[in-house]
C-alpha cells in the first residue's frame, strides 16, 4: 500500500500545480454568446445584459467576434449603445479591426473561422451598481453582411497594472 501511495504522490503534485495554474487569471463577471444571423442585418440586435454588484473594482470588457475567413472586410463597424440602471442611453459608432496592416486576420483562426478579442474598455469603474445592457447592431455600409458567426461579451474583474 505505502508503495502504491509513494509512486502516486508525483502525480498528485502535478495535478495539485495544474488546478492551482488554472485558476489564476481574471474573475470572470461575466460571460454570454450570442450567434450572429447570416447574414447579419441591420434589423438583427445582439443584446447582453450583466449585473455590477461592486462600483469599488476596475473591470475590463472585451469583444470576442467570431468570423469566417472568407470575410471581406479588414473591420467590423458597429454601434454599441449602454443602457445603464438609471435608463440613462449612451450610443457610439465602433470600428472593431479584425486583421493587421497587411491582411493578416487578428486573433486564432482554423481552417475557416477566426476569433479576434477586442478591448473595449480596459480598468473601467461602473459608478453605479445594477443591471446594464449593452445593444450591438451592425452599422457597415450594406444591410445584409455575411460572414460574422457570433459575438461573445466577457466581463472581468481587471488585475492589478504593476
Amino acid at each position: 500500500m505505502a508503495k502504491i501511495y509513494n509512486d502516486l504522490r508525483p502525480v498528485g503534485i502535478v495535478y495539485l500545480f495544474l488546478i492551482l495554474l488554472g485558476s489564476c487569471g481574471p474573475k470572470i463577471v461575466y460571460e454570454h454568446k450570442t450567434e450572429v444571423p447570416d447574414p447579419w442585418k441591420y434589423s438583427d440586435t445582439l443584446s447582453f445584459e450583466y449585473e455590477i454588484s461592486d462600483v469599488s473594482k476596475a473591470y475590463d470588457l472585451m469583444l470576442r467576434v467570431s468570423h469566417n475567413k472568407d470575410f471581406r472586410y479588414e473591420n467590423l463597424y458597429i454601434r454599441a449603445t449602454t443602457t445603464f440602471p438609471d435608463m440613462t442611453v449612451t450610443s457610439s459608432p465602433l470600428s472593431l479591426e479584425l486583421s493587421k496592416d497587411g491582411g493578416e486576420w487578428e486573433g486564432n483562426c482554423s481552417s475557416k473561422t477566426c476569433t479576434a478579442e477586442i478591448m473595449l474598455s480596459q480598468q473601467a469603474f461602473f459608478k453605479t451598481k445594477g443591471r446594464y445592457r449593452l445593444k450591438l447592431e451592425q452599422f457597415s455600409r450594406q444591410d445584409s453582411l455575411p460572414g460574422v458567426s457570433s459575438m461573445t461579451l466577457l466581463l472581468t474583474e481587471a488585475t492589478q497594472k504593476k
